[in-house]
């Protein structure tokens, strides 16, 4: 989308059209005659905890509320379970000029001057966890939906994880582990965007995708796992954060990594309603990696790490289960030396990367096109001890431009779409 489509939606936008379609072809799409005004709101994230925590794979929520009318009845717990991707269209003016004619009428196609056309965004995809009736009002409901995270959530996978990857010993850790759950709980994913990181060597020259799960302790014991956290863990060893991305069918399984080199910046918001920084820069790198070994902990310090590293700190992943050293004694051992000294590594301790960036809280105009994973810039007005706007030479307020990652977003309304996001971590 080019900057000066961004700039109509944002400052000439004529109206927007939220519509929940379903998988399911033989209900029929709720429009919003049937909506109640401005209650749509979806939260997303990939960290909300107050330190920096990969991983992600945390369920998107979409919740809004439903009206019946005389053309349309609706009835309590009448969708649980039924997926659905929900669509909003917005509609302004292009920039490109409507030539005179001899005849020519504004239309609600035609603006003066300029032609009119429809950006469509899919903002969520997921299934209906409940449609609750209104206590007070029984033609009104709340929908609440799900991504299919909240699912593999609740999937226990116990067994199958014991039977098929830990007394086989040789499942591959994209195959045998990643891939399988994906496809059995039919979720699409991207398979460039995968491979780009299963298909990493590591210096004895073999695959990322071809590692395989030890973890003694785990197997002797009664602990339970889902699906979910299988998928969550296997995200967080990489140093990356899983999502699912919105698209016009069932969603779609990525892995992001907010901090490379190419990330995205969405340009200035001047504008906001709400805006709390924490004006000290937070360091999010790491000089090591703690992992489970047997009955206790071990420390990996990865080469490339050097004294004048800046801290000192060390990323815990001992609650990862598919994280585990077996003996010190085995060649199995390396393979986490291995991982660690390459890019997974790089990509947990933040070494070579910028990682200083404010915790930031803002509520934004909404911009559907900004997406988890992308940095934003906001301009901050800048205050005295007293609260006062300090002024530059010429009279006019000073700021600063805050520049952070979107790690966690909600969007709220329908006509007067906000953004609300937070950067912690």
């Amino acid at each position: 989308m080019t900057e000066e489509r961004k700039d109509r939606l944002i400052n000439e936008l004529m109206h927007n059209n939220l519509s929940i379609n379903f998988a399911d072809s033989e209900i029929p799409v709720i429009t919003e005659d049937n909506i109640a005004t401005e209650s749509m709101t979806i939260k997303q994230s990939i960290c909300d905890e107050d330190s920096l925590k990969f991983g992600g794979c945390i369920a998107s929520e979409f919740t809004i509320n439903i009206t019946s009318t005389e053309e349309r009845q609706f009835y309590e717990n009448q969708f649980v379970g039924k997926l659905i991707k929900v669509k909003i269209i917005q509609t302004a003016p292009t920039g490109e000029k409507v030539y005179p004619k001899s005849i020519l009428y504004p239309s609600e196609d035609i603006f003066p001057n300029e032609y009119i056309n429809d950006e469509i965004f899919y903002v969520f995809c997921g299934y209906i966890e409940s449609f609750e009736m209104d206590k007070q009002d029984n033609n009104m409901f709340k929908l609440t939906a799900y991504d299919v995270f909240a699912k593999l959530y609740k999937k226990d996978a116990t067994q199958w994880f014991y039977k098929n990857i830990l007394l086989v010993d040789s499942a591959k850790l994209y195959n045998d582990v990643l891939i399988y759950i994906l496809d059995k709980f039919s979720i699409a994913y991207n398979e460039t965007n995968l491979q780009m990181y299963f298909n990493e060597r590591l210096s004895d020259n073999s695959y990322v995708k071809d590692m395989h799960i030890f973890n003694e302790s785990w197997k002797n014991n009664s602990d339970k796992i889902s699906y979910g956290k299988i998928i969550k863990d296997i995200c967080e060893m990489l140093g990356l954060f899983g999502f699912i991305k919105s698209n016009n069918s069932r969603g779609e399984f990525i892995l992001l990594d907010p901090f490379d080199e190419t990330k995205r910046v969405e340009e200035l918001y001047t504008f906001y309603e709400e805006l709390s920084i924490d004006t000290n820069f937070k360091d999010r790198s790491y000089r090591s990696i703690t992992i489970n070994k047997k009955e206790k902990t071990e420390t990996i310090d990865p080469i490339f790490i050097t004294q004048y590293f800046a801290n000192d700190t060390n990323y815990d992943m001992t609650e990862n289960i598919v994280v585990y050293m077996y003996s010190s004694q085995t060649s199995v051992d390396t393979r986490f030396s291995l991982l660690y000294n390459g890019n997974s590594g790089r990509r947990i301790t933040g070494f070579g990367r910028n990682r200083f960036y404010n915790t930031l809280t803002a509520t934004l105009d909404g911009r559907l096109w900004v997406n988890i994973g992308d940095y934003i810039r906001v301009k901050q007005n800048i205050v005295d001890v007293n609260g006062d706007y300090i002024l530059d030479e010429d009279g006019e307020i000073t700021t600063i431009d805050r520049v952070v990652p979107v790690l966690s977003k909600t969007i709220k309304g329908i006509q007067a779409l906000t953004d609300y996001i937070e950067t912690k971590g």
